[in-house]
Order: C-alpha cells, then sequence, then structure tokens
C-alpha cells in the first residue's frame, strides 16, 4: 500500500528548515565518545513541518513536488537501518529485496506551499515530534499528515543522537564557509571504552541520548515561535541546507500570529515517548502536555535515572504488542495515574488490539512484508490520529470546523472518543486480558483503567505537583 494523501478538510504541505542551534553544546562529553570527539553534539536543528494549506480550487491540479521519504545519501540511510537490525549489509539481500520500494518513496504532499489561514479569531493548535529508534523526521508522514489535514501544524524533529538510520549535519562557519557531515547510526558498542577499558552500558547511553534529544525539541519549537512572532526573514537567512528561494513560495512571513504556543503538544513514538515524557517531567517546560505513541520507559526507569514525576498531562495511544508486555505496562499505567489533570484534560491510556509497535509508522505502508500486522495499516492510522485529533481539540473553540469532535464535548476520553469519527469499536478494558496476553478481537480501541479513581488521580497529582 503507498503512502496517501489524508482526506481531513486541509491539503497538507511539508516544509523542511535546518537552522543552527541557539547554543551549541555537547552532551555527557566526558563519557559518550567517539574517535575521541564528543559523540553527542547540538550543531543544528532539523525539521520537516507539516502544516494544513488549501486544497486547490476544482480542476486545478493538486501541486505535489514529492520530497523523498528516505534520507540522502539513500545508501547510507540503508546502511543505517541494517545497523540498527543487527543485520550485516553483507547478508542483507533477503532485506532488501522487500524493502527495494523505501528506497524512491516520496512524500504525497506538497512542498513548501502557503499555511492556510486559520479561522478568523482562532490559530492553529501545534505539536513537536520525537522519532523512535531507527526513524526520521518523515517515517511517522502518514500520521502526522493526517494531523495536519485536521488543522494542526507538528514539526517533526530529526534527532542527531545517532538513532536515526542517517543524518546529514550542515553547517556554516563565521566565515560563511558551508560544510556538511552524515551520521548513521550509532551503536552503544563502537563508542570509545573509558581509561580503565569499560564500555558504557547501553542505557547509560540512551539516558544520555535524551538530554540531546530534549535541547532538539527545545529548538524545534523555538523555530515556530519564531514563525509565530514573524521573523520569517531572519530564519530564511539562517537556513542552512537547500535552495532559500523555494522555500519564499511559502510566504513564511504570512506565519505570524497564526499558531497556538499556549497550548504546544509534545508528541513521540517509542524512544521518542520517552523524549516527550522527560520534557513534561521539567518544572519549566514550554509542552504544555504530552501525547505519546507506545513511549518506550526503560531508559527512565533505568538504574541510574530519575524516575520522572510528570508535570503536564499525559495521553498514551499503545499498540496491543506493548500493552501486553506486562512488566512495561504495568509502568505505563502508574505513569498516567501519576500525571496531573489541566483545565480539565484527564490524563487516559488507550491501546489499538492486533497493532504492532511499527504501526504507528509508514513502515506498514511500504514493507507490509516485513511489517503488516493484524490491522491494515490505514485503518491504524485513522485510528491513531482521530483520538489524537480527539485530545488536542478538546475545548478548542474551532473544534467543530476541524471535525472531530461535537462541539461541547467534554475532556472525558471516552466521551471524546464517542463524538470522533472512528471505524473502529470503542470498548473498557477486560478483567486479567494483559495478565493473559490475549486482547481478543483486532480492531479495537480499548480504554484502560487505572490504578487509582478519578478523585484520588487528582488528589495525588495535586500533591505531587505541591511537592515538586
Amino acid at each position: 500500500m503507498p503512502l496517501s494523501t489524508p482526506t481531513g478538510p486541509y491539503a497538507v504541505s511539508t516544509l523542511e528548515l535546518e537552522l543552527p542551534a541557539r547554543e551549541a553544546r555537547a552532551f555527557a562529553e566526558q563519557h559518550v565518545r567517539l574517535k575521541g570527539q564528543p559523540a553527542l553534539r547540538l550543531e543544528s536543528a532539523l525539521v520537516t513541518l507539516f502544516y494544513p494549506t488549501l486544497r486547490p480550487e476544482k480542476g486545478a491540479k493538486a501541486e505535489t513536488a514529492g520530497s523523498g521519504w528516505l534520507n540522502s545519501p539513500r545508501l547510507k540511510s540503508i546502511e543505517g537501518l541494517l545497523k540498527y537490525a543487527g543485520i550485516s549489509k553483507y547478508f542483507a539481500l533477503p532485506v532488501l529485496v522487500p524493502a527495494y520500494s523505501v528506497l524512491f518513496a516520496k512524500l504525497p504532499y506538497a512542498q513548501n506551499a502557503p499555511l492556510a489561514a486559520p479561522a478568523q479569531g482562532a490559530k492553529f493548535p501545534v505539536g513537536v515530534f520525537s522519532h523512535g529508534l531507527g526513524g526520521t523526521r518523515t517515517t511517522y508522514s502518514q500520521y502526522l499528515s493526517t494531523l495536519a489535514s485536521h488543522g494542526v501544524v507538528v514539526a517533526a524533529v530529526e534527532h542527531r543522537d545517532g538513532t536515526a538510520p542517517s543524518t546529514s549535519i550542515y553547517t556554516r562557519d563565521a566565515a560563511g564557509k558551508e560544510s556538511v557531515e552524515t551520521r548513521t547510526y550509532l551503536k552503544h558498542d563502537e563508542l570509545d571504552k573509558a581509561e580503565d577499558g569499560s564500555a558504557i552500558e547501553q542505557m547509560a547511553l540512551r539516558r544520555a541520548q535524551l538530554k540531546l534529544r530534549e535541547a532538539e525539541m527545545q529548538e524545534a519549537l523555538s523555530i515556530l515561535s519564531r514563525l509565530s512572532s514573524g521573523d520569517a526573514q531572519p530564519v530564511l537567512s539562517s537556513h542552512l541546507r537547500g535552495n532559500v528561494d523555494a522555500l519564499r513560495a511559502a510566504r513564511l512571513e504570512e506565519w505570524k500570529d497564526r499558531l497556538d504556543l499556549s497550548d504546544v503538544y509534545a508528541l513521540g513514538h517509542s524512544f521518542g515517548g520517552a523524549t516527550c515524557v522527560a520534557l513534561t517531567s521539567s518544572a519549566d517546560t514550554p509542552f504544555a502536555q504530552a501525547l505519546t505513541l507506545d513511549p518506550w520507559l526503560e531508559p527512565l526507569l533505568s538504574e541510574g535515572a530519575t524516575p520522572p514525576q510528570p508535570r503536564r498531562p499525559l495521553f498514551i495511544i499503545n499498540s496491543e504488542y506493548f500493552s501486553i508486555w506486562r512488566s512495561h505496562m504495568g509502568s505505563v499505567r502508574d505513569l498516567v495515574a501519576r500525571a496531573p489533570s489541566k483545565e480539565g484534560r484527564k490524563p487516559w491510556l488507550l491501546t489499538l488490539t492486533g497493532t504492532k509497535h511499527t504501526d504507528f509508522s509508514d513502515f506498514p505502508f511500504l514493507i507490509p512484508r516485513l511489517f503488516a500486522s493484524n490491522v491494515a495499516p490505514d485503518v491504524c492510522i485513522k485510528a491513531f490520529a482521530s483520538a489524537s485529533l480527539a485530545q488536542i481539540n478538546a475545548g478548542r473553540a474551532d473544534a467543530a470546523a476541524t471535525a472531530t469532535m461535537s462541539e461541547g464535548a467534554a475532556s472525558d476520553i471516552k466521551t471524546l472518543l464517542s463524538s470522533a469519527k472512528l471505524d473502529v469499536e470503542v470498548r473498557d478494558e477486560h478483567a486479567e486480558e494483559i495478565q493473559k496476553r490475549d486482547m481478543k478481537e483486532a480492531g479495537m480501541l480499548v480504554v484502560h483503567s487505572l490504578p487509582h479513581a478519578p478523585e484520588q488521580q487528582q488528589g495525588a497529582s495535586a500533591a505531587a505537583e505541591a511537592k515538586l
């Protein structure tokens, strides 16, 4: 099944920006080193913006320039994916044959189109997205474009922490000389050993990577803030890659005052979900809440980590694969129960039955032979996006215009889901189904119970907030 354009009220455009970091720096530079140099460096921030644009007039041809889905150089990306999967490139033919289509896949959206004008007096909701291990800023395009087609502006970050298959980092020195460095997926056993000959543990690397990831999420939000404040020309002047003239077609000066930066969502999948949880566990975070997909909590709960205490509402959508991981599910359930409610937004936890960890990404569309699950990829994405939109638009004045929930719907997730246009059945969690690792019929959205009653949960969250 190829990548497709979403069917929301808006058409979707993408725009790629890479800007110098506000403060270039290294993370864990004494302990995480590669060939004598710090391995985790913040030099620039690379994002792909997914955003709503106007649909072409009837009879007019839609402009879909189609940027590449896979990072260039493509062979470096393939090399990085094989390294992530632990497959030698010399024995990769059985994997590469069914994956051949990804080499030439294109994003089926417009590029650098103007941002649509929101309804009078309104602004577009905003999210910043963090990818998982082996992902990039474009490998979740079906989910992110669906959000954008319903009026959400999302900055998808490409992390330079060694978790992308490959990424090219553009820099410009004080004399204006430009350079580019391509890095592939980083495994912990590639890093330099300590003076005593010991190697860094994998979870110690993951915890260090989280710090860089959080900084990159903050940089992405800063880019959106600059566009919203009318800083378009300096942004274009600072852009490090590609044709700046092509970006002028996006009319970035018109982005001023069109983004709602008072209520920003931290969005992420897997390790990106952990990134969002870490971000929103900080007292001074600019993110108003986190909405995560299969968050991988082990780096946050491993030895040496400070257990997170969410400071913002937390909403989680799981695949069945992650939910029946019983020990991890217990930690996820407890984390959601400890998250605070805010302005009527109650934290929640859902599972789409019959699904795998990769169903949130584009991989099942492009490589079904390797990544197909018991639920069709388009059904998965619609369910994930509809649940996300129901929460994002809860309480917004323009909710009716986005056609994702009815006017006046409460923020309780079951009420929100009943108002959303879902093609899947919604049910409560069955007793013992997680313990038995059997969630029965595939393609059902399950609302999970939490360890405390809502009143207890809110009281516990308030007490935790007071202590922190």
